[in-house]
């Protein structure tokens, strides 16, 4: 064994190390987990030393005791996982505070739907998805709402967010129309150009970078899918599931820039020769 690595699990507190052991084992008994700490970490601690960690360390609810051995509680394991994701989101929020930018990664186009859907129901929850505006190169696809994301989507009807968009194919159109089923204005055929899809809410501005392979999947798409039986005889939410790329979300916390963005979207639905959707 390393030199370096036998005297850091030497110096590892009693209980570390019991959580060690227990994490090599699916359980143990005490003398077992006596003997064990003696051999591997030269733990010369007596065992009624360990016994007594081992106790507090079950009423803890750190331990699970069965059949006279003990093994790591799947409760406590999964308590500690939240705790610690619930940190990093807190430390995650205070850097974005100071940074003013995050940037996620999705490797396929349904990871791409799923994670803005969970960023903006959590946002809603939240009450702070807000004065919601939007602008797409083409409507996104939702061809494959599981359970969870479909109610997400039916939660941000409530927000009524102004959609508009540059593409008017079929498959524009009857993507539009889904989600004008629940709530939100769509206008298309605007003339907006940009590298990247916009969303904007409140101080915050989301730009979606679609790699050349799913762009490349849409413009086919614009020619093949005549309606939404179409684009499933054609596998398109099969697409949906394969890597193509990398789709980056950068998030700016910018007042001024979300505002100027609102500002420009909002000013195509008073536009009265801008064609609606539902026309």
């Amino acid at each position: 064994m390393n030199p370096q690595l036998t005297e850091i699990r030497k110096t590892a507190s009693t209980r570390e190390q019991i959580m060690e052991v227990l994490s090599g084992d699916n359980s143990l008994s005490a003398k077992e987990i006596h003997n064990s700490l003696h051999r591997e970490y030269a733990n010369d601690s007596s065992y009624q030393a360990i016994h007594k960690a081992l106790i507090e360390m079950e009423s803890e609810g750190i331990l699970e005791k069965e059949n006279s051995k003990y093994s790591i509680s799947l409760n406590w394991i999964k308590e500690s996982k939240k705790k610690l994701d619930d940190m990093e989101e807190k430390i995650i929020n205070r850097h974005i505070t100071d940074n003013r930018t995050r940037i996620i990664n999705c490797h396929t186009y349904h990871d791409f739907g799923r994670t803005l859907l969970e960023i903006f129901a959590d946002e809603v929850d939240k009450g702070i998805y807000r004065d919601c505006c939007s602008f797409h190169n083409h409507m996104w696809w939702i061809f494959t709402l599981q359970k969870d994301e479909y109610y997400w989507f039916k939660k941000l009807g409530a927000t009524k967010c102004l959609m508009a968009c540059k593409g008017n194919s079929r498959i524009d159109k009857f993507m539009a129309a889904a989600y004008q089923t629940i709530g939100h204005r769509v206008k298309l055929g605007i003339p907006f150009e940009s590298a990247c899809d916009i969303v904007v809410s409140d101080d915050r501005v989301y730009q979606i970078y679609f790699p050349e392979e799913i762009k490349s999947m849409v413009e086919k798409a614009r020619g093949e899918v005549k309606n939404s039986i179409d684009a499933f005889t054609k596998d398109y939410p099969g697409e949906m599931y394969k890597e193509k790329g990398t789709i980056k979300i950068v998030i700016i916390h910018d007042r001024e820039l979300a505002d100027r963005f609102r500002k420009e979207i909002k000013g195509f639905f008073a536009e009265k020769e801008t064609k609606e959707v539902a026309e």
